[in-house]
């Protein structure tokens, strides 16, 4: 049960954390659509942790939950246009389509894998399983964010925008804050 906790609140953590750097690179004036694909997706969250006891429940909750994921990245993927960067964006557009595509195979893929787990316990045995499966999840979300730093990376390299302070930066300023 403690896997599956973990990999809810990571699923939540990441789905925030990709709907932060998509407000920073890209902007649309938003429709009715992009309004409740969060809210479905907010849902779709939610409902797995009322069966974190229930292995098959469980399961097909949380397989669901990763395919609206993939709808979502859909929907983004569907909205970009070149437009939406600079004149010298058309770079950073083709990589956030790229991972936004890879992105959205990656959770497809893991709902499979989900649902095959969801398939399984009902004839095996379920906590030797979901502890298994949910290391596996664990990975998913990590290539997920992976994926993500690297192409946000290259995006703000196109812009010439730094995304972290140098370390000598960071130095200083625990320098002064602490002299």
């Amino acid at each position: 049960m403690l896997g599956q906790a973990t990999f809810l609140f990571m699923g939540i953590l990441v789905v925030s954390y990709e709907y932060l750097w998509f407000l920073t690179v890209v902007r649309w004036t938003p429709t009715f659509r992009d309004t409740l694909v969060p809210l479905v997706l907010g849902v779709s969250e939610i409902v797995p942790q009322f069966f974190l006891r229930g292995g098959t429940t469980w399961w097909t909750s949380t397989s669901i939950f990763v395919l609206v994921g993939a709808a979502a990245f859909f929907n983004t993927i569907t909205r970009l246009e070149p437009e939406l960067f600079s004149s010298d964006g058309r770079e950073a557009f083709r990589e956030v389509r790229t991972v936004l595509w890879r992105l959205m195979m990656c959770c497809i893929g893991t709902s499979l894998f989900a649902g095959t787990i969801a398939w399984s316990t009902a004839f095996h045995e379920v906590r030797l399983v979901s502890m298994i499966a949910a290391w596996a999840l664990g990975t998913a979300l990590f290539v997920v964010v992976s994926l993500s730093e690297h192409a946000l990376d290259r995006v703000y390299a196109i812009f010439e925008i730094e995304r972290r302070p140098k370390k000598s930066d960071r130095k200083r300023r625990r320098i002064t804050a602490t002299g």
